[in-house]
């Protein structure tokens, strides 16, 4: 059981990793559209 829920913490945090790389690619090419202006 214990197993288990660290497996699940885990996700959580690659989750959250994969979110927060994906929200600054997506800040970083709107940044870059923006300048073009």
């Amino acid at each position: 059981m214990l197993n288990n829920k660290l497996i699940l913490e885990d996700l959580e945090e690659s989750n959250l990793v994969i979110n927060y790389k994906a929200l600054a690619t997506q800040k970083l090419k709107e940044a870059k559209s923006n300048s073009k202006l």
